[in-house]
């Protein structure tokens, strides 16, 4: 299901560069974004569910489309975040 929330993100909001996405076992963090000049590594805890690993994926999608010119939480990423939630929310009323 997961491949499902990866693939709608990519055809709505490409990336600049490819990204790996690694389940991990975080106990403190939902999830961290980072970029090398080759690619993003979003890292999402394995022990999430459903729901809060897509919302995590979103939020970590949200640092990728902004890394480069905004600093974490800014409001450029407010607004690219709040792009994502609306319109994946939108899509879902539609089912």
């Amino acid at each position: 299901m997961m491949k499902n929330e990866i693939a709608w993100l990519k055809e709505n909001f490409p990336l600049s560069k490819p990204v790996k996405i690694w389940l991990v076992p975080y106990k403190k963090y939902f999830g961290i974004a980072s970029e090398t000049k080759t690619h993003f590594i979003i890292k999402i805890a394995r022990r999430l569910d459903f729901i809060s690993a897509c919302d995590t994926l979103r939020h970590e999608w949200s640092h990728c489309l902004t890394f480069n010119s905004h600093p974490d939480h800014s409001d450029a990423w407010a607004r690219k975040y709040g792009q994502i939630i609306r319109r994946r929310g939108n899509e879902e009323e539609e089912f």
